[in-house]
């Protein structure tokens, strides 16, 4: 009886194993793709006949070679439709340090608005409606209206660009280049 115990879980055992095997030879057994190119060179040896007057040698080389597929992948960056986005993309690409804070934009008639502040000075960007009151009044004034004052900006394309004072020219160059190209 143990002896009947012992054989039913040796095949058990070998299931077991023979389970595993089998999975790890469907798996590639943990092995990569080759990843170079190898050229072996096989040479034959010489072959000579002679006769009383003239000698002949022959020989060939063979080559064997191995070749395998290499495939790569390219990155494809995705572009948002979203200004702000873009914006914010465009300044990590420019390794430009930024703070965004979002800003009620319905206080000046616009849909919505952020304020950026960097190490080269703050800007704020709104983006309006086009056919709004507030966005024509904009563009008129070339400023942007709170209540009765007017805060000078660059109009353009549905959206208002203020910079404040300390914001240094090379940074309203870099951004009104992003913004308008």
């Amino acid at each position: 009886m143990v002896h009947q115990r012992n054989s039913g879980m040796k095949r058990v055992l070998v299931a077991v194993i023979s389970i595993f095997l089998v999975g790890l030879m469907l798996a590639g057994c943990g092995k990569a793709p080759a990843d170079s190119t190898t050229t072996a060179k096989t040479t034959t040896a010489a072959k000579t006949a002679t006769s009383s007057t003239t000698s002949t040698t022959k020989s060939s080389t063979t080559k064997a070679s191995t070749t395998t597929k290499t495939s790569s992948t390219a990155t494809t960056k995705t572009v948002s439709n979203d200004p702000f986005t873009r914006l914010d993309d465009r300044l990590d690409e420019l390794d430009v340090y930024f703070q965004k804070t979002w800003m009620a934009a319905e206080a000046i008639g616009a849909r919505e608005g952020y304020k950026y502040a960097t190490y080269s000075g703050t800007f704020e960007l709104y983006l309006y409606d086009q056919g709004t009151d507030a966005y024509k009044a904009a563009v008129k004034n070339n400023a942007m209206a709170l209540g009765d004052t007017l805060f000078p900006a660059i109009i353009k394309d549905g959206f208002a660009l203020y910079f404040y004072p300390n914001a240094k020219e090379e940074l309203k160059t870099q951004i009104q280049g992003i913004l308008f190209p």
